[in-house]
């Protein structure tokens, strides 16, 4: 009987140490976690990163004449929009966005691009 007891208390202070580690997975949480990229050289090359310490994003997109627009400045997600504040272009960006595990579309005046995830990002 003690055994048993024994037995169903370690099964218990396992159980209860394995469930306190919860992840909360939500679109901003999945798009912020990775580093996204689209490489197609006969129309556009673009990358979006960010770094979740300083709230910071990055986005830069080049076109196939070579020209190129930079967004970098402080970020916020929701659900369904990704908001950059440039403090050089002085202006708030909203784009909506979708995550499907390894691709981003993301979607500006009715335009969408879709990249792909290059990595995720250590934790």
């Amino acid at each position: 009987m003690k055994r048993l007891s024994f037995i169903l208390c370690i099964i218990t202070f396992s159980l209860s140490f394995s469930a306190c580690r919860t992840v909360n997975v939500t679109p901003a949480n999945e798009l912020t976690s990775s580093i996204w990229r689209v490489e197609n050289p006969n129309s556009v090359c673009a990358i979006l990163e960010f770094d979740v310490f300083t709230n910071n994003a990055m986005l830069k997109i080049t076109d196939e004449k070579v020209e190129s627009v930079s967004i970098e400045g402080v970020f916020a997600a929701d659900e369904e929009n990704l908001y950059i504040t440039s403090d050089t272009l002085c202006e708030t960006y909203a784009f909506g966005y979708k995550v499907y595990k390894d691709r981003l579309i993301l979607s500006y005046n009715g335009y969408d691009l879709t990249f792909e995830a290059v990595k995720e990002k250590e934790p």
